[in-house]
């Protein structure tokens, strides 16, 4: 069945089109007209659309009439839109607005134009680490931000997360459910989610909570790791066995190249039991990224003579703006997205200036600084602080425990000479 002609327009009390195709360019659905389809899912349509006052390009998911029929459905959908909504993250996707027009249930997103995560793996199968644990920090950020605000996502997957320049972006949160509430099946019994990623909670129809999407990213962590996912079977059935029943693959059996410790953190990631998972999905990756390193200095093929620099901040475009701000001086690079993570690698590599940003103080502008600076293996690294005027006059001058600091925005140059006057002059040569 074909969606109207270019001219009808979706709002009219005898204009109800049932969605058993795309709809055509110039169809409007409330105040968006289609403009092209930009991907397709189990549960609907996405389309690149204009808002037709505003002129703004978003990404419109119209949903499949089949559950637009369902009223406890579409009352949750719309509950659970405004509420992602209300969450602003530079990894989470915009939600603009959701809504119902003539028996469309729609939501208008921010239109990223990128390549899913799924695809990405399907032309590389495999990343390399550190890739790979730069996109799931992102990720990992995205989701305890949405928990921060009382929602679990319940539907982590390569194809929910868009990457642009490096940069990710979670989608599709139109599947959210509040932390601590019973999770559900469609009124056809079918699950809500994707059966290669959930948790067993969430399988026997149990309570979720934060735990729920540790397992689902862990799911994908193996994924990105590897190129496949942890239980691949033959059938919908053999796969739901394996989450309820099967102990998680070994990774290193798969790829023997990486540290044998990334098993340890994805069997935690992927117990059974929510109570034994990680307590958060930072932690999670923060574990992976401290068995890299530990790896990576074990290895011995990093230069002894090459100082290390600790780039703590939760925002991943400053982690890398500071990267790019120090490319070709001879330091080696470490990242960290929260202060645990911060002090697992800073025990581990011994950088020789620690630069943190001031989101990573939680508010108090000393905790972290005091937190490296009460421990032996860490006291004696250099620490430079970043922060924009206003935050820096917030605490009239450098944070408690902090050599020195740097202002917001800051240029190459201006970065480059900080380190210097805290590292040394043999590192860095301005």
């Amino acid at each position: 069945m074909t969606g109207p002609s270019n001219d009808e327009t979706l709002h009219g009390p005898s204009k109800v089109v049932p969605l058993a195709a795309e709809l055509r360019v110039g169809t409007r659905v409330g105040a968006y007209e289609i403009e092209e389809v930009a991907g397709r899912g189990g549960m609907g349509v996405v389309y690149r659309a204009k808002h037709v006052h505003l002129g703004r390009t978003v990404a419109l998911k119209v949903l499949v009439p089949e559950l637009v029929e369902y009223s406890a459905f579409r009352e949750r959908f719309l509950r659970e839109s405004r509420l992602a909504a209300s969450i602003n993250h530079p990894s989470i996707i915009t939600i603009y607005d959701a809504g119902e027009a003539d028996g469309l249930l729609y939501i208008a997103m921010q239109y990223v134009d990128g390549a899913h995560l799924g695809e990405l793996l399907q032309d590389e199968k495999g990343l390399e680490p550190r890739r790979a644990v730069s996109f799931l920090n992102q990720i990992a950020a995205a989701l305890d931000a949405a928990h921060a605000h009382g929602i679990v996502h319940r539907d982590v997957k390569p194809a929910n997360v868009l990457i642009d320049s490096e940069h990710c972006y979670l989608t599709d949160f139109g599947l959210t459910k509040r932390i601590s509430s019973q999770t559900a099946l469609t009124a056809k019994g079918q699950f809500v989610g994707t059966v290669h990623y959930m948790a067993p909670e969430q399988i026997r129809a149990g309570t979720v909570d934060a735990r729920t999407d540790v397992y689902a990213l862990g799911c994908l962590a193996y994924q990105v790791l590897t190129g496949s996912v942890p239980f691949e079977r033959d059938s919908e059935v053999a796969v739901v066995y394996s989450h309820l029943q099967e102990p998680p693959p070994s990774l290193t059996a798969t790829r023997p190249d990486l540290p044998t410790g990334l098993d340890g953190v994805l069997t935690v990631a992927l117990a059974k039991n929510r109570e034994d998972r990680q307590a958060s999905c930072g932690q999670l990756v923060a574990a992976l990224e401290a068995e890299l390193e530990a790896a990576h200095g074990a290895s011995g093929t990093a230069d002894p003579t090459i100082a290390s620099l600790l780039v703590a901040a939760r925002e991943p475009r400053m982690r890398a703006l500071v990267r790019a701000s120090v490319r070709g001086a001879p330091m080696r690079v470490l990242e960290a997205g929260d202060p645990g993570s911060m002090a697992s690698v800073a025990r581990r590599n011994h950088p020789r200036v620690a630069l943190i940003d001031w989101d990573m103080h939680d508010g108090s502008g000393t905790d972290i600084c005091r937190t490296l600076r009460h421990d032996a293996e860490t006291a004696e690294i250099k620490i430079l602080t970043m922060a924009t005027r206003t935050q820096a006059a917030e605490r009239n001058s450098i944070p408690c425990g902090a050599d020195d600091s740097i202002l917001k925005p800051f240029s190459p140059l201006q970065l480059l000479y900080k380190i210097r006057d805290l590292a040394g002059t043999d590192l860095v040569e301005a």
